[in-house]
């Protein structure tokens, strides 16, 4: 295993390029399980053991007693690998893998000298035919020669192996399969998937023995007749799912033995009527027809007696009608992506239906069960459907463990929830749930019963509503809101504007009108705290647009409202606005009317243009001619993401509200009722005026003495509960008190960020202390503020005037920020904490600029200084020794020419994406992501960083990368390409993908912190250096070798267009760590699992025998044997469907879900 060293990134402040090299990087070893290695037999073994002594032919002698070889590597074209011909001594070798590495003739002659062996894989291994001394071979029971150049089967050498049991040639270009395969009489498992076939021999299926024939993802669309009398008495599983079948192969259905069928992803309209429905397969219990053209479940499938499992997602089925009442086996439907409007009672009240999954539908309701129905249903899925109401006759369902209702549009979860059963799995994300509240939903279906309890005891009323007050710098905004408090005039001095927020409280009340208390949010205009502000920027907060109307003109419209509103729709999607015009008695009435008019007519306009682009783009997406597969995805995304944007409509107030903050306060007691007009709008704000159980109410009012209390207003996690317990005792267990939490989060009243794991042990009882510790930070006017001689914490610190002077620059300059300086500005706090806590909580406040990407760690060179003004980033994680931080927005040296010149040394190819904003780009979008693009596991080394980009190289590959930020464009484009043309040939497209597609997974991330953004993802043509080409690198799949720029019209290979197809998930065979997994969940029906994988009870016998007292090494060696025996069957589905056939729980089943994805998937 390689050890991670300590890796320091170098970038040169002077300018000059760092050409240092890193050491080779790998990822931190994951936590290993204590089970024994099966080659080795020990314990913890992190040995790969890989037998490299094969490219050495000394060390031949040293291993000819082993008996199994295994070599896995990387394609390189054209590389070959020689196995030598000492190969020949291995008297005892049985099995042999060998993947990756390309074998000439001459070493496949020798390595077939080896007569003893039992199993040999040969993948990737870029053979086009296989010699004949393959027929040497004549005990051989196990060949794997998948992933190929095959054109044919090696039918001599194999039609003389009287032994083999599993032929694997899947992933060659084989088209046609001949009738050698029916000489092979102990063949038990066939798998020619991913070829070219376009015909099949059915007399495949009547090899006496048999079991398994895997023919996906070929060319076949027509099946030959098939007499059911000859078929192999053994014949269990057909695939032949990803062909061009139009006709339902009814004649598979009768098979008697047959257990398994796959049909998925054909052209499949319907199965024939005529046959005879009581002859049909006794056994079948697992049919796949989904990705088919099927507009019902049809008949015959009603009528298999022992059919278990339909999967009959993704065709155009818009009902289920009442036959399916005859699948009495049935326990698992999965009617997902269909046009279904309903779920029938006939569905739900069948006798052993366990699982439906009907989720991508239209249902929009879930029939009650009927007097004489009832169900044994453990799991429903109708997520992404149109169901506007909570599906009540889900509650008359008294086995439900799992209900999935995410992606709908329900505002309210009835009291009758109440009758649900308390274990039950609720989903509901992604709903526009008012009540209960949001944060209780998401705490699942016990918390949501446990408010409803609370609330039937005692209620509260929350009157209160967060008010946002947005506008340009010196607006007016700050003496408005002390207009609106005092009721007088208090206009604001210079000295007195806004550093980033202030937060006050305002009580608003008016005749027959409920008291509404505004906890407004005053937001400073200079652009140095936008990156901040979009941190507190709320979708369930009511936000008043300030602008000067003395200043205005509609020259300006842009700087001083346009933008503002534009943010506030990217961040929100459907803010509810009220335009607010200050300074009115600077101007006379004539003047305030003209002006309003103007600015109501430019905001109306601006908001038309938008919606007409969007439906303009819409409407050519609906019109256009889709291509391949990869391109229909692309245009389903941005489709559905424009669909998004038109859904989301923002509310604006017809008119600006003209006011004024001087004596008069002209135009304030209007305003004032305009804003409790909306806030006592349900369809605005449903939160306010919704009663809470009293203990919330308590809860928010105990924090908020506490908060008060403290000097510095910050708890531990421990601390917080401790507190709560004491001064509220109904807020119990502690599952509650973090629901409650959650909710005062939510609601602004503290800051807990529970889903982060360094932070989620901090409590802040105050959002306004956090505010006044970043405004130390981050303002614009930060040179005149921090002064040497004004403040003596310099001095206490020990810092000198001249060490000061260097610290300052760096910060105001560079964007370096000193930790010892950091701890003077912070100096206030730390006379505030308690004695003892302030370098705890100094290091959680770090952390929380890291978490909101706000800086990354700097560390200066211990051993060496190449230039004398060089730093060194650091990508690991910042002890509390660490001297400096980077905060990127504020640095202000142009570096573009000097990186220019460093990028273009580099070497072709070039891959280039990039994302394109046409109206709005997020402020600090770009300079968030270099922060995230510093995380270890993007393995960067940053050479250069300035204002508008970044230029790195990669710790493991030779590989450039440059992210850059073209505010022209307002685009934001990343670039990777070999470092130089000497190590050009160490790299590949692949690699190149490898290290661009999670950088742009970072940038997809930060994007879903906008929802109301508007974005093109678009792919640089390698010709002509323009983004020409649609961004399909999220869902990379191509049918044809090569595009035409629509700018050059030069052909460009799709390897720089999209990386590498990822192979189906499904079709994978199982790791050893899904296999732990499924060994650690399952307990004493593991015995009954194994006779239902094809085991009997002497081998069950055996793995007690083996490991006795261990039951989950007996487990996980019973699952590796069946993997072994299984082959290239031995995957995921087919795992999953032997457990579902053992009855084994949901839970066991669902644990295969989440698995780890192979090398070549990318992001």
């Amino acid at each position: 295993m390689i050890r991670q060293s300590e890796v320091k990134d170098h970038v040169p402040q002077s300018g000059l390029v760092d050409e240092s090299r890193v050491e080779d990087v790998s990822p931190q070893q994951e936590e290993q399980d204590t089970l024994k290695c099966p080659i080795c037999s020990r314990e913890n073994c992190d040995e790969d053991h890989e037998s490299t002594f094969l490219f050495n032919v000394d060390q031949y002698k040293d291993h000819s007693n082993d008996e199994h070889i295994k070599l896995t590597g990387e394609p390189v074209e054209g590389q070959s690998f020689a196995i030598f011909k000492e190969i020949k001594h291995f008297k005892r070798l049985r099995t042999v893998t060998i993947i990756g590495f390309k074998l000439d003739e001459c070493s496949l002659s020798h390595l077939f000298q080896c007569t003893t062996i039992r199993s040999l894989k040969l993948s990737q291994c870029q053979l086009a035919q296989v010699p004949r001394s393959l027929a040497n071979l004549k005990d051989l029971e196990i060949l794997d020669l998948s992933h190929n150049r095959l054109v044919t089967l090696p039918s001599w050498p194999i039609r003389l192996m009287p032994c083999l049991k599993s032929l694997n040639v899947s992933h060659n270009k084989i088209t046609v399969i001949g009738r050698v395969v029916k000489t092979l009489r102990a063949l038990n498992a066939l798998d020619l998937c991913y070829n070219d076939i376009e015909e099949i021999p059915f007399e495949i299926l009547e090899m006496e023995s048999l079991e398994a024939f895997s023919c996906s993802n070929n060319k076949i669309q027509v099946l030959p007749p098939l007499d059911p009398a000859n078929v192999s008495q053994n014949i269990e599983f057909v695939d032949l799912s990803n062909n061009k079948i139009c006709e339902g192969p009814s004649s598979l259905l009768l098979i008697r033995t047959l257990k398994t069928l796959l049909l998925g992803g054909n052209q499949i309209t319907t199965l024939p009527s005529d046959l005879d429905l009581n002859n049909l397969s006794p056994m079948l219990r697992v049919i796949d027809l989904s990705d088919n053209r099927l507009k019902d479940i049809p008949l015959p499938l009603c009528f298999l007696p022992s059919l278990e499992e339909l999967d009959l997602k993704q065709n155009k089925i818009n009902t289920i009608s009442a036959n399916v009442r005859s699948c009495k086996s049935l326990s698992v439907l999965d009617v997902s992506r269909n046009r279904l409007n309903e779920i029938p009672s006939h569905v739900t009240g069948l006798p052993s239906l366990v699982e439906i999954h009907a989720s991508n539908n239209q249902i929009n309701s879930v029939s009650p069960l009927q007097r004489d129905e009832s169900s044994v249903l453990e799991v429903i899925d109708l997520a992404s459907n149109s169901l506007f109401y909570f599906p009540e006759a889900l509650i008359q369902m008294e086995r439900l463990k799992k209900v999935d209702l995410s992606y709908n549009g329900i505002r309210h979860i009835p009291e009758s929830i109440m009758g649900m059963r308390k274990d039950v799995k609720l989903y509901l994300r992604y709903n526009p749930i008012i009540d209960p509240p949001l944060q209780v939903c998401q705490a699942g279906l016990s918390a949501i019963q446990a408010f409803y309890e609370d609330l039937t005891t005692e209620s509260s009323i929350t009157q209160c509503l967060k008010t946002l007050f947005l506008g340009a710098y010196e607006a007016g905004k700050t003496s408005l809101v002390r207009a609106l408090q005092m009721n007088r005039s208090s206009l604001t001095k210079p000295e007195e504007r806004t550093h980033g927020i202030d937060i006050a409280e305002l009580l608003l009340s008016a005749p027959n009108t409920p008291d509404i208390t505004l906890s407004v949010w005053d937001f400073a205009g200079q652009e140095t705290y936008y990156i901040t502000h979009q941190f507190f920027l709320s979708a369930k907060a009511l936000v008043l647009l300030i602008v000067d109307l003395k200043k205005y003109d509609s020259v300006i419209f842009d700087s001083t409202c346009g933008k503002w509103l534009e943010n506030m729709i990217a961040k929100v999607g459907n803010p509810v606005v009220i335009p607010v015009v200050t300074h009115i008695d600077k101007l006379s009435g004539v003047e305030v009317r003209d002006r309003c008019d103007d600015l109501a007519r430019k905001l109306a306009d601006q908001e038309r243009t938008r919606i007409e682009d969007l439906r303009r783009q819409l409407k050519r997406i609906n019109e256009s001619h889709l291509g391949p597969e990869a391109v229909v995805q692309t245009v389903k995304d941005r489709k559905k993401q424009i669909e998004s944007l038109l859904e989301k409509m923002p509310t604006i107030h017809p008119k600006p509200v003209p006011v004024s903050s001087a004596e008069s306060l002209e135009g304030t007691q209007y305003l004032k009722q305009v804003i409790l007009n909306y806030a006592v709008n349900k369809e605005y704000f449903p939160e306010v005026g919704r009663p809470v159980p009293k203990a919330w109410a308590d809860t928010e009012a105990c924090v908020e003495r506490k908060g008060k209390e403290l000097s510095f207003p910050y708890m531990t996690w421990d601390e917080f509960t401790a507190l709560l317990k004491e001064n509220v005792p109904n807020l119990q267990p502690e599952s509650r008190i973090k629901t409650v939490a959650q909710y005062l989060h939510d609601t602004g009243k503290i800051l807990w960020y529970s889903e982060i794991e360094s932070l989620r042990n901090h409590v802040f009882l105050k959002p306004s202390s956090l505010v006044d510790i970043f405004r130390k930070v981050i303002r614009h006017d930060l040179e005149t503020v921090i002064n040497y001689s004004s403040d003596p914490c310099y001095r206490e610190a020990e810092i000198s005037q001249g060490e000061f002077q260097k610290m300052k620059n760096d910060l105001i300059e560079k964007g370096i920020l000193h930790t010892k300086l950091l701890r003077c500005l912070w100096s206030d706090v730390e006379k505030n904490c308690r004695s003892g806590t302030f370098n705890a909580i100094f290091q959680v406040l770090i952390e929380l600029m890291r978490q909101f990407d706000l800086c990354y760690d700097i560390e200066e060179q211990q051993e060496r200084e190449l230039l004398p003004r060089e730093r060194v980033l650091r990508s690991e994680a910042l002890p509390q020794s660490s001297q400096r931080l980077l905060l990127p927005w504020h640095i202000k040296d142009d570096m573009g020419d000097m990186a220019k010149a460093q990028w273009e040394s580099g070497e072709s190819p070039i891959i280039s994406l990039q994302y394109q904003f046409p109206s709005f780009i997020p402020p600090g979008l770009f300079a968030r992501l270099t922060v995230r693009a510093h995380r270890p596991k993007h393995n960067l080394h940053f050479v250069l960083h300035w204002k508008t980009g970044t230029l790195c190289k990669h710790k493991r590959y030779r590989i450039m990368v440059l992210l850059k930020y073209e505010a022209e464009g307002q685009a934001v484009s990343l670039s990777a390409r070999p470092e130089s043309p000497q190590h050009a040939a160490d790299v590949t497209v692949n690699n190149l993908w490898e290290t661009l597609k999670p950088l742009s997974m970072e940038v997809e991330d930060l994007l879903k912190q906008w929802p109301g953004v508007w974005f093109d993802r678009l792919t640089v043509c390698p010709k002509c250096h323009q983004p020409s080409f649609p961004g399909n690198w999220l869902h990379p799949s191509s049918t044809q070798p090569e595009e035409i720029c629509s700018l050059c019209h030069e052909r460009v290979s799709v390897e720089f267009l999209m990386p590498p197809t990822p192979p189906s998930l499904d079709n994978i065979r199982v790791s050893d760590r899904q296999l732990l997994r499924v060994a650690k969940k399952l307990g004493a029906e593991w015995e009954s699992l194994a006779i239902h994988m094809g085991f009997t009870p002497a081998d069950v016998y055996k793995f007690k025998y083996n490991h006795p007292h261990n039951m989950e090494q007996q487990i996980f060696t019973m699952l590796t044997t069946w993997r072994n025996r299984k082959g290239g069957n031995s995957t995921r589905q087919n795992l999953q469907r032997y457990l579902r056939e053992a009855k084994v729980d949901h839970d066991t089943i669902s644990s295969l879900d989440d698995y780890e994805i192979p090398e070549i998937v990318l992001g």
